[in-house]
């Protein structure tokens, strides 16, 4: 009877030890359990590889998230269940696929065998994120930090609070033509009242109340404000549709070539002005509506020009910053004192957007088909294809609409939006 008892003893003791994982855990029912996800953030389109017990028996993946909008063209929830690169017992390889949120749930649905239980857990994903792709037309984006953003839809100011997730309307107005932003509660916005009529008004309550700041009536018939910047509350600089430009300034509105004469005798300017960029009180970019006149710098009063031609006003992080001929990426290091070229693109850029003094990215047209950006990470020196806009950018359109924080931005392709997220 006590050599039963000890053959019985060891055999326990070989069938626990035969029970414990890799970390000394025991797990008698060896369970399917997910123990880790290398890399631990990853973009769509990477391979990342799951490790844990019995992992040849999933069947599918639910990739979800509580926070995704249901749209007629997506679910709420994506099913893996296309061929694994790999999968064995204690590891699966698989590819990122299409989705639509920044934290991706993992659930193990239908294992083959009905008494295993499933496993759920979290995974970030950073790079391009398709977020929505439910507005009508998008003009205009203002990122003011990763939780915080404006947009402006089909005459509709919308704000976001969550990461660009859900907007809700913030001015009752269907007809805005345009927004600048000061803060999250302080923006001016322009109503285009008809005729060559347009107010600008002011809110500094997050938009409870406006009031009105000037009526402006152009001199040209069905002439609207297009672009306005803001250098202090008082004054402002904005361009029409008929490619004029003006200066605010307190209650008066005045001809850009009222300030700058120079500029109207100019041989470069009868063509009149389509863009500009104020980089502060004391610089400004302006470009001609011309795709062969120079780049005007106006710093301190002095009026210089650039000695090639330009048709993508520059963007700037700092001292470092890009412009655009044709094909032809120019860089500055000295705030567009002087110029280099460093790249010509197979097509057309579009925009230009700098996050930081080192990470940028440009948005490339390519002959009507689905648009790519390139990015650099050593300040515009270099730059390398990036993504392509491909499935549920369910439009394109020369105007690129974007916007970045320190961390994070917004690309808006058509009637959609697409989240971009730091490593």
């Amino acid at each position: 009877m006590k050599i039963n008892h000890i053959i019985l003893l060891v055999f326990l003791v070989i069938i626990s030890c035969s029970s414990e994982n890799s970390e000394g855990k025991i797990d008698p029912l060896n369970r399917l359990t997910i123990n880790s996800i290398t890399p631990s953030r990853a973009k769509i389109g990477d391979t990342i590889k799951i490790s844990g017990i019995r992992l040849d028996l999933i069947k599918k993946l639910i990739l979800s998230n509580d926070k995704l909008l249901v749209h007629p063209n997506y679910q709420p929830y994506t099913v893996y269940d296309q061929s694994f690169i790999t999968q064995t017992e204690d590891e699966i390889t698989m590819v990122i696929p299409w989705f639509n949120h920044e934290k991706m749930i993992i659930r193990v649905d239908n294992v083959a065998d009905d008494n295993v239980d499933g496993t759920t857990l979290e995974y970030d994903l950073y790079g391009m994120i398709p977020i929505t792709h439910n507005f009508g037309s998008i003009k205009q984006i203002k990122v003011l930090d990763q939780k915080t953003s404006f947009l402006l839809n089909d005459g509709t100011m919308f704000k976001s609070k969550d990461g660009f997730y859900s907007w809700e309307s913030v001015s009752a107005d269907n007809n805005i033509g345009y927004f600048f932003i000061i803060n999250e509660m302080k923006w001016f916005k322009i109503i285009y009242e008809g005729n060559s009529n347009s107010n600008i008004y002011y809110t500094q309550d997050g938009g409870s109340s406006y009031s009105l700041e000037n009526s402006i009536s152009l001199p040209n018939s069905s002439e609207f404000i297009r672009k306005i910047q803001y250098t202090s509350k008082d004054k402002g600089y904005f361009v029409t549709n008929r490619n004029q430009m003006y200066i605010i300034e307190n209650d008066s509105v005045r001809n850009i070539y009222e300030i700058f004469p120079d500029l109207e005798n100019n041989q470069f300017m009868d063509v009149g002005i389509t863009d500009f960029n104020i980089i502060n009180e004391n610089l400004l970019f302006i470009l001609p509506n011309d795709g062969f006149a120079p780049l005007i710098r106006i710093e301190n009063q002095n009026i210089t020009f650039s000695d090639f031609s330009v048709n993508l006003v520059p963007q700037f992080f700092n001292d470092t910053g890009c412009c655009v001929f044709n094909r032809d990426l120019y860089r500055s290091i000295d705030r567009g004192n002087s110029w280099i070229k460093i790249k010509s693109f197979e097509s057309y850029p579009q925009s230009i957007n700098f996050i930081d003094n080192q990470l940028g990215f440009i948005t490339v047209n390519k002959n009507g088909s689905p648009p790519y950006i390139y990015q650099t990470i050593d300040g515009g020196v270099t730059w390398k294809k990036y993504y392509t806009f491909t499935k549920y950018a369910t439009s394109y359109h020369s105007g690129h609409i974007n916007d970045f924080s320190l961390t994070n931005g917004l690309f808006g392709e058509g009637r959609s939006l697409f989240k971009y997220i730091k490593k």
